[in-house]
């Protein structure tokens, strides 16, 4: 018999990213009647609670994510899990994966892991030292979910099919128990058929700035791009972030800019900065399902983006992109003077990625995924 309570601790780690990457979603799925708690670290501000989304607060900060921090805020979690009696427990990314698991040793509830991407710990490196340290820290995030993750309450999201593969390989999910989203959506006001004139041509990279986003490709790219076209533009939006081992500084990419390459900072409001574009780039090392690749293609821009998983997934080769190697410059250089050589096909492209976005990533349809999922394991 299907349960029809639908009370859910959505945990986040950082509020901030529930923002960005979740909220939408979460709304649709509290307007269908779906109760959230959301929990996480909030940093300095307090988001106001609305119909059936709630907010916990606890101190789930990478700064502070140390044992001992680990430990008190799985007791905190355990208790407000007691307290609120969930049917259902959602944590997303491994630090709330971790958390999650710990909090639930007692209380046993159903528990749904998502993995949005492997993370920094599963991109290439060509350094053998920092490569042998990061297989270090593989083994030893392998063997915590193994040792922590209970199969018979557990059920897996990933968002592409490599990442299922990597986690079935090393034993921690199985194909039963485990679903393949495609990207959490993307609301209605989000799209824009209008395609971009192609004068002025504009480049756009949206990341945080990482060397595994491949921000260093992008600026290399770029400088060489601007040598044949010199009136053609680049920009780099993002944050950088000191606390993530593939960090990178202001002064690491200071010598790549120039009047016509340009770091522009955070940018909160991205939709409006695609639109200003012509082709978002995004030549990361790995990803989940690369939200800024589904934002890029539902405002009808094109991109140019890595042959990786979480990238190749999120777009049709040639038709809404074109792929490159990660790490390969010369490979980025060369889709960049595709678009700036053919106008004709860039604006087939700027069409193909309109319809396909409209196809695959309205809100609506993520909605849909999770719901069924919900109610699934909620009816075993």
């Amino acid at each position: 018999m299907l349960n029809t309570s639908k009370k859910v601790f959505l945990i986040v780690a950082e509020i901030n990213f529930f923002f960005s990457h979740r909220y939408d979603l979460i709304k649709e799925l509290a307007q269908r009647g779906w109760e959230f708690n959301i929990i996480g670290y909030s940093g300095d501000s307090i988001p106001k609670t609305e119909k059936n989304i709630n907010y916990i607060f606890i101190n789930s900060s990478r700064e502070r994510f140390g044992i001992l921090n680990l430990i008190i805020n799985a007791r905190k979690l355990s208790k407000e899990i007691s307290l609120h009696d969930p049917n259902l427990i959602y944590a997303i990314s491994h630090r709330s994966i971790v958390l999650s698991c710990l909090s639930s040793l007692l209380t046993k509830k159903k528990s749904i892991y998502a993995i949005t991407g492997m993370g920094s710990v599963f991109t290439p490196n060509k350094f053998f030292f920092k490569k042998f340290f990061l297989k270090i820290l593989k083994l030893m995030l392998f063997y915590t979910y193994r040792l922590l993750i209970e199969q018979k309450y557990s059920s897996f999201i990933l968002q592409n099919s490599d990442d299922l593969d990597l986690l079935v390989a090393n034993k921690i999910a199985q194909r039963n128990n485990s679903y393949i989203i495609p990207g959490n959506g993307l609301p209605k006001k989000y799209f824009s058929s209008t395609v971009s004139s192609n004068k002025n041509f504009k480049f756009v990279m949206v990341s945080r700035i990482l060397r595994d986003k491949g921000v260093i490709e992008y600026l290399l790219a770029a400088n060489n791009v601007s040598k044949d076209f010199p009136e053609c533009e680049f920009e780099l939006y993002g944050s950088f972030d000191h606390n993530n081992p593939q960090s990178i500084t202001l002064d690491d990419i200071k010598h790549y800019l120039s009047p016509k390459i340009i770091y522009k900072g955070y940018e909160k409001n991205i939709r409006d900065k695609l639109i200003e574009s012509n082709v978002l780039v995004l030549p990361s090392y790995r990803e989940g399902f690369a939200r800024v690749l589904m934002e890029a293609q539902a405002c009808s821009r094109p991109v140019i983006t890595s042959n990786i998983p979480g990238c190749k997934d999120v777009i049709i080769e040639n038709k809404t992109g074109l792929l490159t190697e990660p790490m390969d410059v010369s490979g980025i250089e060369k889709n960049m003077k595709y678009f700036l050589k053919n106008p004709q096909q860039y604006l087939i492209m700027s069409k193909n990625s309109f319809k396909h976005a409209m196809d695959n990533f309205s809100i609506n349809q993520a909605a849909d995924y999770h719901e069924e999922i919900f109610n699934k394991i909620l009816s075993e």
